[in-house]
């Protein structure tokens, strides 16, 4: 694998694209192609960096690596382990003067995600290193380097708290959103797995992380709708954008803007997917009951922790019914 199959591979995205009919378009559908092939190629580019540091890699033993673990996130993407306690209490007590200030903010009813959570500075720093110190010395950094197939190590963290007042999960895109399935995704990059770990206790109603086991069925999501469907988050988001006014969505989801979801809907189906797709599944659909009859959700005491590969694994943050998370 060199760089000039890399062009190649490139160069075969460019001959997809190019085969979309844009005769008689508006100049804002021809802009909206543009730019949606423009950021499939940033993230086809990232995929590839992914292959070539597998190669790099691939004759490198993780000889730590838990095997248990190891076996769950190739088998199903994810697994789900225990943290030890001492490293809790280690990280709710660097965390308490961060809750204040949450608790605080809720109090006057600021509930954004942005509002009740920091990912930068000292506890943020603190967390890490306790997280990368615990995950070296149980096997779990090795485990997730032999899967993902490079060396990995914890890089950053935020620390959030749910509640059940927070709207950030609901949407304005049409009438029959489904609510059932709503936040179902996957995640841009192939080349950061993540971990989840509860700080409280959580049950059925404040806020279980859910995801999909696939082990038994097939998406059948394509390459190029892989590349599409997460493309799509971007494409006028940006000031820099020939589109940023003319979509105006900001801090919205992009399907909210019917001028982006009309552009969209101009795709050859072969092409169309959306990587945040939950909402748009229809209601009473055999799709929906597909996706619910296989959700698994992780509840557990604080300390539970999902480590996973979210680009790969369909999953969805827990919506806090009663209390908080």
């Amino acid at each position: 694998f060199d760089m000039i199959e890399h062009n190649e591979i490139n160069k075969l995205l460019d001959s997809l694209f190019d085969s979309i009919s844009l005769d008689n378009c508006e100049a804002e559908m021809i802009l909206f192609v543009e730019e949606l092939k423009f950021y499939c190629h940033q993230i086809l580019n990232n995929d590839l960096k992914l292959l070539s540091l597998n190669l790099k890699y691939k004759n490198q033993l993780f000889k730590n690596a838990d095997k248990k673990l190891l076996e769950d996130l190739q088998k199903k993407n994810c697994s789900i382990i225990q943290l030890n306690s001492t490293s809790v209490s280690k990280i709710l007590q660097l965390s308490q003067s961060h809750l204040k200030v949450f608790d605080e903010k809720r109090k006057k009813l600021k509930n954004s995600r942005e509002d009740l959570s920091v990912n930068t500075g000292y506890t943020i720093r603190k967390i890490c290193k306790i997280l990368n110190n615990e995950f070296n010395n149980e096997g779990v950094l090795d485990a997730m380097s032999s899967y993902i197939g490079f060396p990995v190590k914890v890089g950053g963290c935020s620390l959030e708290l749910s509640v059940n007042e927070a709207t950030w999960h609901n949407v304005t895109y049409y009438e029959g959103s489904n609510a059932k399935t709503k936040y179902f995704h996957h995640d841009e990059s192939t080349i950061d797995p993540k971990a989840i770990i509860y700080l409280s206790d959580v049950d059925e109603n404040n806020g279980p992380v859910s995801y999909l086991d696939e082990t038994g069925i097939d998406l059948k999501i394509t390459g190029i709708q892989h590349l599409v469907g997460k493309a799509i988050l971007m494409v006028g988001r940006y000031p820099t954008s020939k589109l940023y006014d003319y979509y105006n969505i900001q801090d919205k989801r992009p399907f909210e803007n019917e001028k982006l979801r009309s552009h969209f809907s101009k795709l050859p189906n072969e092409m169309k997917h959306n990587s945040h797709f939950g909402w748009d599944v229809v209601i009473e659909s055999e799709d929906e009951e597909l996706l619910l009859s296989h959700e698994e959700k992780v509840i557990g005491p604080k300390g539970s922790c999902l480590l996973f590969d979210g680009s790969k694994l369909l999953h969805r943050g827990g919506i806090v019914e009663n209390n908080e998370r």
